[in-house]
This record gives structure tokens, sequence and C-alpha cells, in this order.
């Protein structure tokens, strides 16, 4: 398993996962919206149950926004393909 990753962002090559470390609802649903985001990570050393549990309800209900966020997810996987 090969991870690519910039700013808490990672794309695992081939496989159609893009993971992100998330530690605000916000970004959460940003993740989501603008970068396709389908794997979700927490650090538990920084994060209550709390602030967890609104992290994931805002990730489970945010779609991906597609249109020009799709054009970009798209350039970064074909220069992973380009690349791997």
């Amino acid at each position: 398993m090969r991870l690519r990753g910039w700013h808490g962002y990672c794309r695992q090559q081939g496989a159609g996962h893009q993971a992100a470390n998330i530690f605000d609802p916000v970004i959460a649903g940003l993740a989501r919206e603008h970068n396709d985001i389908n794997v979700l990570t927490l650090g538990s050393r920084f994060l209550d149950l709390q602030k967890a549990v609104e992290i994931v309800d805002k990730f489970m209900s945010t779609e991906f926004a597609g249109d020009r966020h799709a054009k970009r997810v798209n350039k970064i996987a074909d220069i992973e393909k380009k690349y791997s």
C-alpha cells in the first residue's frame, strides 16, 4: 500500500481511497465537500468523545460538491496514475 499525502490529506493509489485526519466538524465538511474524502481519521489525543461524534456526524452528512472541485480531484488522480 502506497500513500501520498499533503496537509493531512492522503490518497491510496489505485484503490480509490482518500483519507484526511480531521480535528474539527467544519474541516470534516470541507474535506468531504471539496476533496471527496471517503476515509476519516481521528486523533484520540486531541479529541474528546463529543467532538469526535460531531466530526463523524458532519462527515457522514456532507456530500461531495463536484463541479470545480471534481476537476481538481481528477487532476490529482491523473498525476498519481502518471507517477505510480
